[in-house]
């Protein structure tokens, strides 16, 4: 299996395995702010970056604007599988035997105003993402080190 990994800035990539292209938490285009403001906080890219072409998946680690951010999503095809329903499609196309989740935060507790208004909608705990699959999915541990190995 080829596997590909295009880094687009922030928390964006596209990865390719074989002919499979899934984009990941994309900010192509625009502005990035959070509600209620870009008073509160303001993102601007250098460079605008096209849609990529011929996507099979779009998966969002979290719903934040850094990571589903409202005006490239507004451009992408509306029928790419998205979410929470992605995970499990994944699963059963590459069949892993383990799957990080990536922004589960670690060790860290947030505070302050924009943290209320941060609403959470699935976790590692949520058993139906893998209820199809064998594979496990692990919460990161801040300085742990994982080993896999290639079966």
């Amino acid at each position: 299996m080829t596997i590909k990994a295009t880094y687009y800035g922030a928390n964006g990539w596209l990865i390719e395995l074989d002919k499979t292209r899934i984009l990941i938490d994309p900010w192509l285009n625009g502005d990035l702010t959070f509600p209620p403001g870009d008073w509160l906080i303001k993102g601007e890219l250098a460079k605008e970056v096209e849609i990529p072409r011929s996507i099979d998946f779009l998966l969002l680690t979290q719903g934040q604007p850094d990571h589903a951010h409202p005006p490239t999503l507004e451009k992408i095809n509306k029928s790419i599988p998205v979410g929470k329903t992605v995970l499990p499609q994944l699963l059963k196309l590459f069949n892993p035997t383990t799957v990080l989740a990536s922004t589960t935060g670690g060790d860290i507790t947030f505070t302050g105003l924009i943290n209320n208004l941060i609403k959470v909608d699935g976790s590692v705990e949520d058993k139906t993402l893998l209820k199809d699959s064998s594979a496990s999915l692990i919460s990161p541990e801040p300085l742990k080190e994982y080993k896999f190995e290639k079966n």
